[in-house]
């Protein structure tokens, strides 16, 4: 059996479900379906620890139970190249429910009750072995003041500083997410990444905080600034060190002040001209401003994140990105989210916003991209919208010529029956109308569009979804309808998640 050749047998492999693999033990016949095996089970490891209650029952799997493997033959660790390492430590509640959960816990807690982590020898002995990561995930959050079971600093300096120094010339993918009230410290004070292309760091210090509630906007923003100074020096001294860094998202929640904004620029600085992929989240949160936007109703709520100190619009404008083909934004302040885009528009390949945009500012965008003639070469767009109707896709037929793929995240599709009532008995008529008098360019050849609702609504009538394609003569798939099934089989929407 072991005569054929390496090829062949992988060809077999390739036919077999991986759980006979592990049922009826093929993996032992030969070396060349054992090295198959490990490949397809373990080439991703995914590490989860979830506590959503303080009991013992809380707790979905151990870390313990997914770090065995490494006990075994060194082999294993040599096939996982894709690790994902999940904690997470309480709900995200509103202000009544965790009033309510805070004080059945204290009611409720007991040490001999409490689910215990793994001691920091387990993962981080375990983890020490992965040497041939290829890309690696990290998602901390914790929405207690004070974690009570897991030990996210000690996590952080010592379980994942093992993983970053086992792999740290084979990784090319990093990404590390912290959701906690008091961010800790990353223990990456010595480390760099030679061959790292695609960094993404997001953080938020707190993520239940609520309008009005000035003490904790101030801890979290004294956290942030806290943060940022401890790891200035790692992110603009070690930075050169990342020569093939080519994809850089950045993810930030600004608090009372913006002064560490100015480390963000400098970092974007650093890599302006070898960046052909950019993520860019700079959200706020203020404490005046927010009370004032409780009440908005129609209005998305666009913070002014000019006016908190210590940001400086100008600085991010002035960074020139030469190669820039992607481009994913979510800006609190559409003038400057609008001035970033315009400018850059002429390279963009790529366009996804992620920010709710009313029915003026899809306008505006539009028009300054048309006037400048800087759409031509965006192929695909991903956008958020209140309204979709036909005056939105005309717009963008003009302003996009080229465009191919589509996404559109919107509310309704009509604004004047706002929120969101589609099921009044004038708004379908007077929209399957606008599509056959509001026509897109003739020249647009868009292929493929998605349409997403963010409320529930009934299936669209037929003729809606003919009036849709009649408009769209180019479009080749729709919701991922091939365009001969969607009229009679497909639906109009998806909904959003």
């Amino acid at each position: 059996m072991t005569s054929l050749p390496p090829e062949l047998w992988r060809r077999i492999a390739c036919l077999i479900p991986i759980e006979d693999f592990r049922l009826f033990r093929l993996y032992a016949l030969n070396k060349t379906l054992l090295w198959f095996y490990l490949e397809e089970r373990y080439s991703r490891l995914c590490l989860r620890y979830l506590i959503s209650a303080p009991s013992a029952n809380s707790r979905n799997i151990k870390v313990e139970s997914n770090l065995h493997f490494l006990k075994g033959p060194s082999m294993i660790s040599q096939v996982t190249k894709d690790l994902e390492l999940f904690l997470h430590e309480g709900l995200y509640q509103d202000p009544a429910s965790r009033l309510t959960s805070w004080m059945r816990s204290i009611l409720t807690w007991s040490e001999s009750a409490s689910p215990t982590f793994p001691s920091l020898s387990t993962p981080s002995g375990g983890l020490s072995q992965l040497n041939r990561l290829s890309s690696m995930k990290c998602t901390l959050s914790c929405y207690r003041r004070v974690s009570r079971v897991i030990p996210i600093s000690s996590v952080l300096i010592t379980a994942l500083s093992s993983v970053w120094r086992a792999s740290w010339t084979s990784l090319t993918s990093l990404t590390i997410v912290i959701r906690t009230r008091q961010v800790p410290n990353l223990g990456l004070a010595e480390i760099v990444f030679p061959n790292l292309r695609e960094l993404s760091l997001s953080l938020s210090c707190d993520p239940s905080i609520t309008p009005g509630d000035a003490k904790r906007f101030n801890e979290a923003n004294r956290s942030l600034e806290k943060f940022f100074m401890a790891h200035k020096s790692i992110l603009l001294i070690n930075v050169p060190h990342l020569p093939h860094l080519d994809n850089l998202t950045l993810h930030f929640d600004f608090y009372c002040d913006a002064k560490v904004a100015a480390i963000i620029v400098e970092l974007l600085k650093i890599h302006s001209c070898q960046l052909t992929s950019l993520g860019l989240y700079l959200t706020m949160f203020h404490v005046e401003a927010n009370s004032r936007w409780i009440d908005s109703s129609m209005e998305h709520c666009d913070g002014c994140l000019s006016e908190l100190p210590g940001w400086n619009t100008a600085d991010l404008m002035a960074i020139e990105f030469p190669n820039l083909a992607h481009l994913s934004l979510n800006i609190t302040e559409f003038t400057i989210a609008r001035a970033f885009m315009s400018k850059h528009m002429q390279k963009l390949r790529e366009l996804n916003i992620q920010r709710y945009m009313n029915n003026t500012k899809p306008v505006l965008l539009l028009d300054d991209i048309r006037a400048a003639g800087s759409g031509g070469q965006l192929e695909k767009l991903d956008l958020r919208v209140d309204t979709f109707n036909a005056q939105l896709m005309q717009n963008l037929s003009r302003s996009l010529p080229n465009l191919r793929i589509l996404s559109v995240e919107f509310y309704t599709l009509d604004p004047s029956v706002w929120p969101c009532r589609d099921d009044d008995p004038v708004v379908l008529p007077n929209a399957i109308a606008q599509l056959g008098i509001t026509l897109p360019d003739s020249t647009w050849a868009l292929e493929q569009l998605s349409l997403r609702r963010s409320t529930m609504l009934d299936q669209t009538p037929r003729e809606f979804r003919v009036a849709l394609l009649a408009a769209l003569p180019s479009l080749k798939v729709i919701n991922k309808w091939r365009r001969e099934d969607f009229i009679d089989a497909g639906c109009c929407w998806q909904e959003c998640h």
